[in-house]
């Protein structure tokens, strides 16, 4: 099984949205709100950046002009190094699990489960979240998007993690609480279900077309294992 990370196996939503508006507005921009936020979780903070600093200079503002090399990549890579020192300092420590994934990820442990982490974070940063919420035990490979050429939604992590683990797509379960999570396991040729309790809406997550959907992580139990 390969599990998402944020908005599927703990509960970050509130510190991702908080930090990435905070990195913004100190930086002198406009702060999107949360809820505009919270569809884009998931995405490489690239994506993120750079959809709400388009948007701002779309708009008008003048504040992503500069002097060396492109503008706008420059000024991304300045906020996702501020964004990660925010995160590591003030969300890291605190990051736990949502109710039932650490129960039903140590039953499927036990019965033998394979179980993987692809995430958009960085693998260090994800292995230290995981390790704060007491997860990181649990699982056999844990992979970020520094770990492929292409992050979500194409196939290549969740490839990545079937080609570790010598499972074949059609025998793998891909758990997301995003279309780009569904759309990354559909590509590689897995099973998948969305989780509806994370950044996005069941109606919003219907129009990635899941093979299933789950209201409770302990739903995925019963997916995965046949009794």
């Amino acid at each position: 099984m390969i599990c998402d990370l944020d908005g599927t196996l703990v509960d970050t939503r509130e510190g991702i949205a908080n930090t990435f508006r905070a990195v913004l507005e100190l930086a002198g921009y406009a702060a999107p709100d949360r809820e505009e936020i919270l569809p884009f979780i998931g995405l490489p903070l690239d994506s993120m950046f750079r959809h709400f600093l388009t948007r701002e200079q779309a708009a008008g503002s003048d504040a992503l002009c500069g002097s060396s090399g492109d503008p706008l990549e420059e000024v991304v890579s300045g906020l996702i190094a501020a964004y990660r020192a925010r995160y590591h300092e003030r969300v890291t420590p605190v990051t736990r699990a949502f109710p039932e994934v650490a129960e039903t990820l140590a039953d499927l442990h036990a019965r033998g489960v394979h179980l993987a982490v692809a995430t958009s974070k960085l693998t260090s940063i994800a292995t230290d979240a995981l390790s704060a919420a007491g997860l990181l035990p649990l699982f056999a490979l844990v992979y970020g998007m520094d770990a492929v050429a292409r992050p979500k939604p194409a196939p290549d992590l969740a490839t990545k993690c079937l080609i570790e683990l010598g499972v074949p797509g059609s025998r793998a379960l891909v758990v997301g609480d995003a279309i780009h999570d569904v759309e990354m396991g559909r590509a590689a040729g897995c099973v998948t279900c969305a989780v509806t309790y994370g950044a996005q809406s069941r109606d919003d997550l219907l129009l990635g077309r899941p093979d299933y959907l789950a209201d409770t992580f302990s739903e995925v139990l019963a997916l995965v294992v046949q009794d």
